[in-house]
C-alpha cells in the first residue's frame, strides 16, 4: 500500500471544495490500492458470451489475483490528473445516457391534450427532460447543463495536466 503523495493534497482539497468528496475518496483509495491487473480481454468477452447465450457451461475461473503495483512518486500525480478526468467524463456519459432513457421512457406517454373531465394534461416529450438530484441544495440537470459539461472537460484535462506538470516540477508556476 502506497504513502499518499503530500502534493495530491490541493486536488483532494479542490475536488472535497467542489462537492466532489466522493471522488476524493475514490482517488485516495485507488492510490493506496495500486494499480491492479486486469482479466485478460478473452477472458471477458468468454463470460459475456457465456451470459448472452444463457447457456450453462463450466465456471470460468480467472487466475490468482496477483498483488497490485503500488503508485509511486510522480506517477501518483500523474494517474491522479487522468482517473479524475476519466471519472468526471464516464460521469457524465452515464448521466447523458440516463436522460436518453428518461427522454424516450416520456417519449412514449401520451401526447398533452385534454382529459376527460376537461383539464389539461402536460404528458409526453413536449417537455425536455430535467433530472433533479433529491438533495438540501435541491441540485438538477437539464441536457444543455450535461453539453456544456461535456465542452468543458477539455478545459478540466488541460487545468489537470498543468497541475501535473507543476506538482512534478516539470513547470515553472
Amino acid at each position: 500500500m502506497a504513502i499518499l503523495d503530500p502534493r495530491l493534497l490541493p486536488l483532494i482539497e479542490t475536488l472535497t471544495e467542489v462537492g466532489a468528496d466522493w471522488l476524493a475518496f475514490e482517488l485516495v483509495d485507488g492510490i493506496r490500492r495500486g494499480v491492479e491487473e486486469e482479466e485478460p480481454a478473452e477472458m471477458l468477452e468468454l463470460a459475456r458470451a457465456r451470459v448472452r447465450s444463457g447457456e450453462p457451461g463450466e465456471r470460468l475461473t480467472a487466475k490468482p489475483a496477483e498483488q497490485a503495483s503500488p503508485i509511486l512518486g510522480d506517477d501518483q500525480i500523474v494517474w491522479a490528473a487522468q482517473y479524475v478526468a476519466g471519472r468526471f467524463d464516464a460521469a457524465l456519459r452515464e448521466l447523458a445516457g440516463a436522460t436518453d432513457l428518461l427522454e424516450a421512457i416520456v417519449g412514449e406517454l401520451p401526447p398533452p391534450g385534454v382529459d376527460d373531465e376537461g383539464h389539461v394534461v402536460q404528458a409526453g416529450a413536449s417537455e425536455p427532460v430535467t433530472i433533479v438530484i433529491d438533495d438540501e441544495a435541491g441540485h438538477s440537470v437539464t441536457r444543455d447543463d450535461i453539453r456544456a459539461a461535456r465542452a468543458s472537460l477539455q478545459n478540466l484535462r488541460q487545468s489537470l495536466d498543468d497541475w501535473s506538470l507543476t506538482a512534478r516540477g516539470l513547470t515553472s508556476v
